[in-house]
């Protein structure tokens, strides 16, 4: 004990490290003593999650929370926590399963809360909870590993849809349109990139949406391709018409490609510059 109390003895990286066996064979005085001295060892700014990875075991064997609380006080880096959930994931789930939890309780800034969740989520993907974290993880920080963790754990399409409805993360946007795509939803897709509609936007969903929605699709490359004519004249608008059809044709919609070029030939007479370029 007098040697673990030395401030420069390290802390042994093995399963079965000096303290935890001091621990289990001290009286009462002693822990007392073992305690101060690892939670000084927990308070140095390192990297080690060892000492948090005995506490925990001590902690958990003896249902002494106030040492884990106290540990979580000294050191709340949740980098160096979940460290210590890996470390115990590989020999001692339930341990790291109930630290997970344990920590999600006490953390209060959102997004360690966050990074949490996601931990769990991976450890332990088949926790009922696991499906709940999914969802409130899509809403806040979407990502398509969770919406495809949602979908093979048949979670409702619609529960799915409202969750990233309910996002107000700019990525949650472009995952529904996706979602309602890959789910073959194209009229949902459609109204949503209807609003704020650009050319490159329109272009990047071009050969995700042909041939399914060629109607919309035309309309939509009218539209822009419109507005964008009536302010732009001279070689530089011909140059990015031409490009986007050329582009229509490397995706193999190669009939809405020619019909385009038809009606801008026959509407857009008056850009000569664009109109030589069509041929």
């Amino acid at each position: 004990i007098v040697q673990f109390n030395e401030p420069s003895y390290p802390f042994i990286h093995s399963p079965n490290n000096l303290f935890e066996i001091l621990y289990s064979k001290s009286d009462h005085e002693q822990r007392i003593a073992l305690k101060e001295s690892i939670l000084k060892k927990v308070g140095r700014k390192d990297h080690n999650p060892i000492p948090l990875v005995a506490i925990t075991r001590q902690s958990m064997r003896f249902e002494d929370e106030r040492l884990l609380i106290a540990a979580f006080e000294l050191n709340n880096d949740t980098s160096r926590w979940l460290a210590a959930v890996d470390v115990l994931h590989a020999t001692q789930r339930e341990m790291a399963h109930t630290l997970c939890q344990w920590l999600m309780r006490r953390t209060k800034d959102e997004f360690w809360k966050n990074k949490i969740m996601d931990r769990f989520w991976s450890l332990f993907p088949d926790d009922p909870n696991s499906t709940v974290h999914a969802l409130h993880l899509l809403a806040t920080q979407p990502e398509e590993k969770y919406l495809r963790f949602l979908r093979e754990k048949d979670v409702s399409m619609e529960i799915i849809v409202d969750a990233l409805k309910d996002s107000k993360h700019p990525r949650s946007k472009n995952l529904l349109i996706d979602f309602y795509i890959n789910n073959h939803w194209y009229e949902e897709a459609t109204e949503m990139l209807n609003e704020g509609l650009t050319l490159e936007i329109l272009k990047s969903y071009t050969q995700k949406l042909w041939p399914h929605q060629a109607t919309w699709l035309d309309e939509a490359y009218k539209k822009i391709f419109n507005s964008y004519l009536e302010q732009h004249m001279g070689p530089a608008p011909a140059i990015k018409i031409q490009n986007t059809l050329a582009y229509l044709h490397m995706v193999k919609a190669h009939t809405l490609a020619e019909n385009l070029q038809k009606w801008i030939k026959k509407t857009f007479q008056d850009h000569t510059s664009l109109t030589e370029r069509l041929g």
